[in-house]
C-alpha cells in the first residue's frame, strides 16, 4: 500500500481546503493523500467519488536519520504508546492508528500519510513504511512480532535495535567529526606553511658569502616546499575518502554501503568498532525475540536484518540454515566473529532463556568493545594528524634555523 497526493475537480466541496477552480464554474480543485496499490488504482478511485485527476504523485517516505534527537524522541513516543496499546489487546494496526492519532508523531504530514494509509486498510507494515522513521531492519522486527503473534515482544526488540542503532550511528558520526577536523588542522597548518610562511623566509633568503651555507638552506628550502605540496595534496585525497567512505557507510544503497563497510573494516579500531556495534545490534535483538519465545530460527533470520554489516548478516544466515538442517543452537552459533569465551557462554545454555540472557550479555560486552575501540581510533587519528602536520611544520623550523644560524654568524664575524 502507498500514499499518492492527488489533485482534482469535483463538483462539490469535499474538503476545508477545496477552492472554486477559475473558469470552470461549480467545480472546485481539491488536494487530498489517497492510499492505494498502485497509481492507477489511486487514480480509480478518484473518478468512483465524481473526480476528475488533475495530477497524481507518490509520497516517498523520509530518509531515516538514526542520530537526529527530535525523529529518536518521535520514535520512542510512539513505539512505547505502541507497546501499552498491544499489551491492553488491541491489535498492531490500531495501537498504531491510535498512536497517530494521539499525536505520538507531531509532523502532521507524516501522520496524515500513513493515517492515510490505515484507514484505507493498509497493514500494520504499510502504516509503518509510510511513517518513513523506522529503518528496514526495524520493520523487519515489528512485522516479525505481527506475523508470530507477539507484538508486544517485537515492540520492545524494536526499542532496543533502534537504541543500539542509533548509538553506533552517532559513535560513528563522532569518530568521522574528529577524523575531518583532525585532517582539516593538519591540512590548514601545511596550507600556511606553503604559502605563507616558507615564501617569506625564501624571499628573505640568506645573507653572506659562504657557499656551504647558502646550498644547504637552499636545499632545505627546496625539500620544505616538496614535502609541503606531496602533504597538501595527499590531505586532499584523505578528506575525499573520508567523506565518500562516511557517505557510503550512510547511504541507502546497499551495493555502495558494503563497499565502504568492506574498506573502514580494515581500518584499524575502526574496523572493530563498527563490527562491535554490529554483533551488539544483531545480538540485542535476538536476545528480545528468544526473551518472548520466538523460535531461534526465526529470531535469527530477523537478526540477520538487524544490522548492515556483511559478514554479521552472512553469520546469522548460517544459523539460520543450519537450525533449519537440524543442528542445535550452539552449532549454528560456531563462528569467527565469537570469541572462545563468548562461544563457551553459548554452549553453556540448557534453555531458551539462558540462551537469550547469555546473548543479552554478549551484546553488553561488545557495546563497551565498540566503545573503547572508537576512543582509541580516535586517539590513533589525533596523534598520526599532529605526526602528519609535525613533518611539515619541523622541516619549516629547520630551514628557520639555518636562515637564523647564518645570520647570527654574519653579525658575529660582521659580514
Amino acid at each position: 500500500m502507498q500514499t499518492y497526493r492527488v489533485t482534482y475537480l469535483l463538483p462539490r466541496i469535499e474538503t476545508a481546503g477545496a477552492v472554486a477552480e477559475p473558469g470552470l464554474p461549480g467545480l472546485y480543485r481539491h488536494q487530498n493523500l489517497v492510499a492505494a496499490r498502485r497509481e492507477a488504482d489511486a487514480i480509480s478511485e478518484v473518478r468512483n467519488r465524481g473526480g476528475v485527476p488533475l495530477t497524481v504523485k507518490l509520497v516517498q517516505p523520509r530518509r531515516v536519520q538514526l542520530w537526529r534527537r527530535d525523529q529518536s524522541a518521535q520514535r520512542e513516543s510512539l513505539l512505547q504508546s505502541m507497546v501499552l496499546s498491544v499489551q491492553s489487546g488491541i491489535s498492531a494496526s490500531r495501537a498504531l492508528q491510535r498512536a497517530l492519532e494521539g499525536g505520538a508523531v507531531s509532523d502532521e504530514e507524516i501522520t496524515d500519510t500513513a493515517l492515510t494509509v490505515l484507514r484505507a486498510g493498509g497493514g500494520f507494515g504499510d502504516g509503518v513504511r509510510a511513517l518513513g522513521l523506522f529503518d528496514d531492519s526495524t520493520i523487519a522486527i515489528l512485522e516479525s512480532g505481527e506475523r508470530t503473534g507477539r507484538m508486544a515482544d517485537s515492540l520492545q526488540a524494536a526499542l532496543e535495535h533502534f537504541q543500539k542503532r542509533a548509538a553506533g550511528a552517532k559513535a560513528m558520526v563522532g569518530a568521522v567529526s574528529w577524523t575531518v577536523f583532525d585532517l582539516v588542522f593538519a591540512a590548514v597548518s601545511i596550507i600556511g606553511l606553503r604559502f605563507q610562511l616558507l615564501p617569506s623566509v625564501a624571499e628573505a633568503g640568506i645573507k653572506g658569502t659562504d657557499p656551504v651555507a647558502k646550498e644547504k638552506f637552499l636545499r632545505a628550502l627546496d625539500w620544505a616546499f616538496l614535502v609541503n605540496d606531496v602533504l597538501m595534496v595527499l590531505s586532499v585525497v584523505l578528506l575525499v575518502m573520508t567523506a565518500v567512505l562516511a557517505w557510503g557507510h550512510f547511504s541507502h544503497n546497499e551495493s555502495l554501503h558494503r563497499r565502504a563497510d568492506r574498506f573502514l573494516r580494515r581500518v584499524p579500531a575502526l574496523g572493530g568498532a563498527l563490527e562491535h556495534n554490529a554483533v551488539s545490534a544483531s545480538f540485542t535483538v535476538a536476545a528480545a525475540m528468544l526473551k518472548g519465545g520466538v523460535g531461534f530460527s526465526h529470531a535469527a533470520e530477523v537478526a540477520a536484518r538487524a544490522t548492515r554489516l556483511e559478514a554479521v548478516q552472512l553469520m546469522w544466515r548460517q544459523a539460520h540454515t543450519r537450525v533449519s538442517n537440524g543442528l542445535s543452537a550452539v552449532m549454528a552459533l560456531r563462528t569467527p566473529l565469537l570469541n572462545t569465551s563468548e562461544s563457551l557462554l553459548v554452549s553453556a545454555h540448557t534453555t531458551q532463556k539462558q540462551l537469550a540472557r547469555v546473548l543479552g550479555d554478549i551484546a553488553t560486552q561488545r557495546d563497551v568493545l565498540a566503545m573503547s575501540a572508537s576512543k582509541r581510533f580516535a586517539v590513533v587519528m589525533f596523534i598520526g594528524s599532529l605526526a602528519y602536520s609535525g613533518a611539515a611544520v619541523l622541516l619549516t623550523l629547520w630551514v628557520v634555523y639555518l636562515q637564523n644560524q647564518q645570520m647570527m654568524t654574519n653579525m658575529q664575524t660582521g659580514g
